[in-house]
């Protein structure tokens, strides 16, 4: 992108000096007896308005080149529906090259359904915000945790719309020979009191046993898989 910006700017300069030329020609055809003083100001004048207009012309042109460049914080890139509504759009850092934020959208293509924010450096998603129908205002919010050396999701948050106010809290284990999920347990909005658990095979990752809770701790139902 550097080079085209180059390319133009040499471009730009060169008209430049055509239209010096141009101008200078013109002046210099002129009888004499017209060059008066106010005359030599006018062509003067006007000589660096053209200037300016082709120096402000450049300058966009430069800008558009770089508006699309490294120096650019994000970039979007839309999805359609096959029948041309707008279905997504996904923004990129530019240096990572990994996703920032996904928009997903209603099939009338306007109203916001959800979207999907994620860490510029690892592409780990980090924040999840579901909308009501109206598209603006805020149904729910998840946030997520991950073991920086693993990557492995560690934990989840559930938010009523104020984004403050905990719904319940998730958290995973891992079997630390194979990465796979080997326990999940739901919490109250207290992160102390468990919902429920659920046991996964470390080999396969399925789903072998869940166990409900009472609100004092002991098991209410345990279902094996």
């Amino acid at each position: 992108m550097f080079f085209w910006a180059l390319a133009i700017s040499a471009a730009v300069i060169f008209i430049l000096f055509l239209l010096f030329l141009s101008l200078k020609q013109e002046k210099e055809s002129k009888p004499k007896e017209d060059k008066t003083e106010d005359k030599q100001n006018e062509i003067a004048k006007k000589q660096q308005e053209q200037y300016n207009n082709l120096l402000n012309k450049l300058d966009k042109e430069i800008d558009k080149i770089t508006s699309n460049d490294e120096n650019k914080t994000t970039k979007k890139e839309p999805k359609y529906h096959q029948d041309g509504t707008l279905e997504s759009t996904t923004e990129y850092n530019p240096q990572t090259g990994n996703k920032t934020k996904e928009t997903f959208y209603r099939t009338d293509g306007k109203t916001i359904d959800y979207t999907n924010e994620y860490n510029p450096q690892t592409g780990n998603e980090t924040k999840k915000t579901n909308y009501k129908p109206d598209g603006k205002t805020i149904f729910y919010i998840t946030k997520y945790e991950y073991n920086p050396q693993t990557g492995n999701e560690t934990k989840k948050t559930n938010y009523k719309p104020d984004g403050k106010t905990i719904f319940y809290i998730t958290k995973y284990e891992y079997n630390p020979q194979t990465g796979n999920k080997t326990k999940k347990t739901n919490y109250k909005p207290d992160g102390k009191t468990i919902v429920y658990t659920t046991e996964y095979n470390p080999q396969t990752g399925k789903e072998t046993k869940r166990t409900y809770y009472n609100l004092d701790g002991t098991i209410k139902e345990e279902i094996n898989y």
